[in-house]
């Protein structure tokens, strides 16, 4: 168990980290965002002559939910991979699971670590969305950055989309290098409504 006291508001709320090894009680919290702002990209020369991005009002407000799609849930990583290394830590507060992040490091079958042990992966972070903007999501990106690191990690990796506004403001908060751009990852056409994924590093 890891006990941590942590205050995120003005009503001196405390929160406790507990690591855990059930994916069921992950998936209850809430992913889901609404998409209204997006990271557009305008590719100069087809990216030859640099990625410009700005921020843009999304067409339609979307609601998106990552666990909605297929093998994206918690519930189907256990099937997908070899979930017996991964570090999985819930916040609490008092006895409510109101937030949780995965972490992963030193696993070979997992394709963003590329095989190397410098490097770790936060996975996975969520906080239920009566939560957020509480300080909730920093507490754990600092206790992501210090498991990482005592397990010999340089860099910790994240990986989100252009359509994730809030997200992208957050690793951009969190001193976070915005490392890898990849167009058709999602089976897109680089236009500029598609999807894009974005890899974040966090030196540390």
């Amino acid at each position: 168990m890891i006990n941590s006291r942590n205050t995120f508001d003005e009503d001196k709320t405390f929160i406790r980290l507990e690591q855990v090894h059930d994916l069921k009680i992950y998936s209850k919290i809430s992913i889901a965002f609404w998409i209204e702002k997006i990271l557009q990209i305008d590719l100069q020369k087809n990216g030859l002559q640099g990625i410009p991005f700005h921020e843009s009002s999304a067409e339609h407000s979307v609601r998106k939910i990552y666990d909605q799609l297929p093998k994206n849930s918690p519930l189907d990583w256990e099937r997908e991979f070899d979930t017996k290394k991964w570090h999985i830590v819930l916040a609490y507060i008092e006895d409510k699971p109101v937030a949780g992040a995965i972490l992963i490091h030193d696993s070979p079958e997992i394709n963003m670590l590329c095989s190397r042990k410098d490097l770790a992966v936060l996975w996975d972070i969520r906080v239920n969305e009566e939560y957020r903007g509480m300080g909730i999501g920093t507490v754990l990106f600092h206790y992501a950055m210090h498991w990482s690191k005592n397990r010999g990690a340089q860099w910790l990796k994240i990986e989100t989309q252009n359509t994730n506004f809030d997200a992208c403001k957050f690793y951009k908060k969190m001193g976070c290098y915005l490392g890898g751009i990849d167009c058709f990852a999602y089976g897109g056409t680089a236009k500029s409504t598609d999807e894009i994924m974005l890899l974040w590093y966090k030196e540390l």
